[in-house]
C-alpha cells in the first residue's frame, strides 16, 4: 500500500512538473509573441508617419496642379510668360506616391499579423495597405501612363524645345497652340487623372491618420 502511495506521490510530482513546465513555455511564448507584436507596430507606426507625410505633400501639388489647369481650362490667356514655362511641365509630370510598408512586409512574411491581438487594428492595418494604398498606386500608374504615353509625345511632336517658354507668348503661333483642341482636352485628361489620384491621396491619408491613432493608443497600453 506504501508502494502504491509513493508512486501517486511521484506520478503527481511529474504530472505537476510537466504542468508547470507548458505553463512556463506558454508564458514565455506569450512574452515573445507581445514584443513581436510591439516591435512591428512600433515599424509600423513609423513608417506611417512617413507615409503621412508623403501624401499631405502629394495632395497640396496635386491641388496647386488642378489649379493651373482650371484656370487653363477656363481661359489659356491667363497663363502669363513667366509661369508658362512651369505650367508646360506640371503637364508633363505625373503623380507617385511610393508607401513605406517595411512594418507591414515583415508582418506579413513571418506570418505574425496574427499576433495582433486588437482585431479593430488589424482589420484597418490590413485594409490601408490592400486597399486604399493599392487603389492609390493604381491611379498613379494611369496617371503616368497617360502622361508617357500620351503627353510627352505630343509635346515631342508640337513644341519646339525651349528651356524658357515666355518669350513664345508673345508668338501667334504659339498661343495658338494652347487653344488647339487636343491639346485642351489632353489638359483635360490630364487634370481628371490627377484629381482622381488626389482623392485616391486624401482617403489614403484619412485611413493612415486614423490607423496612426489606433496604433498610438495600442503603444501607449503596451507600455503600462
Amino acid at each position: 500500500m506504501k508502494k502504491w502511495r509513493s508512486y501517486l506521490v511521484e506520478l503527481m510530482v511529474i504530472i505537476l512538473g510537466i504542468t508547470l513546465s507548458f505553463l512556463v513555455n506558454e508564458w514565455r511564448t506569450n512574452i515573445g509573441n507581445r514584443n513581436i507584436e510591439k516591435d512591428s507596430l512600433q515599424t509600423i507606426y513609423e513608417n506611417l508617419q512617413v507615409d503621412t507625410a508623403r501624401l499631405i505633400h502629394g495632395e497640396k501639388m496635386i491641388k496647386k496642379f488642378d489649379g493651373y489647369y482650371g484656370s487653363f481650362l477656363n481661359d489659356s490667356i491667363l497663363v502669363k510668360e513667366d509661369s508658362v514655362t512651369f505650367f508646360l511641365a506640371t503637364l508633363r509630370t505625373y503623380s507617385i506616391f511610393v508607401k513605406t510598408d517595411i512594418g507591414y512586409r515583415e508582418l506579413q512574411e513571418s506570418g505574425n499579423t496574427r499576433l495582433i491581438k486588437n482585431r479593430d487594428l488589424r482589420y484597418k492595418l490590413i485594409e490601408l495597405y490592400t486597399s486604399f494604398y493599392r487603389i492609390a498606386e493604381e491611379w498613379n500608374e494611369i496617371d503616368k501612363q497617360f502622361v508617357m504615353e500620351e503627353m510627352i509625345p505630343y509635346f515631342n511632336n508640337h513644341f519646339p524645345f525651349l528651356q524658357d517658354y515666355g518669350p513664345e507668348m508673345k508668338k501667334t503661333e504659339f498661343r495658338a497652340l494652347l487653344k488647339d483642341d487636343v491639346f485642351l482636352n489632353l489638359v483635360a485628361h490630364n487634370q481628371k487623372f490627377k484629381q482622381l489620384s488626389g482623392v485616391m491621396y486624401k482617403q489614403s491619408l484619412d485611413a493612415a491618420t486614423e490607423l496612426l491613432e489606433l496604433l498610438e493608443n495600442e503603444l501607449d497600453i503596451s507600455q503600462k
